[in-house]
């Protein structure tokens, strides 16, 4: 973990951009990776306090509803399992579970089991009709299920956020790569690769943590499928970043000859 860091502070050194562009693709990466993973971590820990607050926070917006009106009619003749074998999320009617055992999520006819971390807990589907007498309960149930389910957000937010970068890097370094070669400051398509790669820290950082907080701040340009949101200023600070690195490189080439 040294190792990146001090990769880290060298991104930040032009001096350095010489000896960052002859390594391999694969490093850069690697090194991207890292650096998204920092600001996933960086971004965990500033909602820390938020997600301490999220009972009191689940209970004010509880405070809206007096009643809830739940009507269905399940007949199932085997429980619902996911995944198959050592299932986290059981649903079930036909009498087969009746408490949770490694589950962590239970749904029965009459009740909700949960395990948020040790002990066993329960909501009657009952209680959910009444919140006003059963609001703590109902609140203890939502904010356990948002951790279970915050995990599973966390991951396909990071490969959809890694996906778009790795996109974005990989365009504008053969955008620059052409249009450099009409220069005499042209680079190979792999310096210009790693340049994006190393520079990509700040717009990272700006994206994951700044849009976590207000996105709008981004400014927003297009979304894709209603899934990926493509930003315009993580996107700007990329480019001139990437285009600075690649002048560097070449003015570190130069003084070398």
């Amino acid at each position: 973990m040294a190792g990146f860091f001090t990769e880290l502070a060298e991104s930040f050194m032009p001096s350095h951009w010489d000896e960052i562009s002859q390594r391999s693709a694969s490093q850069g990466i690697s090194f991207f990776t890292k650096v998204l993973l920092l600001a996933f971590l960086v971004m965990i820990l500033l909602a820390i306090p938020s997600m301490i607050k999220l009972p009191a926070t689940i209970s004010e917006q509880l405070n809206k509803f007096d009643t809830i009106q739940l009507s269905g009619d399940f007949n199932m003749s085997s429980p619902i399992k996911l995944p198959k074998s050592d299932p986290y999320f059981v649903f079930d009617t036909s009498g087969a579970f009746t408490e949770l055992t490694t589950e962590r999520i239970l749904i029965t006819e009459d009740k909700i089991f949960y395990r948020p971390l040790f002990g066993t807990h329960y909501v009657n589907t009952e209680q959910l009709k009444d919140l006003k007498h059963n609001r703590d309960n109902v609140k203890r149930f939502l904010a356990a299920l948002v951790f279970f389910v915050l995990p599973s957000i966390l991951f396909y937010a990071f490969v959809t956020v890694w996906l778009k970068y790795f996109l974005m890097i990989l365009t504008l370094s053969i955008i620059l790569f052409v249009l450099l070669d009409l220069t005499h400051w042209r680079r190979t398509w792999k310096e210009l690769f790693l340049a994006a790669c190393y520079v990509s820290t700040v717009p990272v950082f700006a994206e994951v943590i700044v849009g976590a907080i207000n996105s709008k701040l981004l400014v927003p340009i297009v979304s894709i499928a209603g899934l990926v949101q493509l930003y315009l200023a993580p996107a700007v600070i990329l480019c001139v970043l990437a285009i600075g690195a690649a002048m560097c490189v070449y003015s570190n080439k130069e003084e070398e000859k």
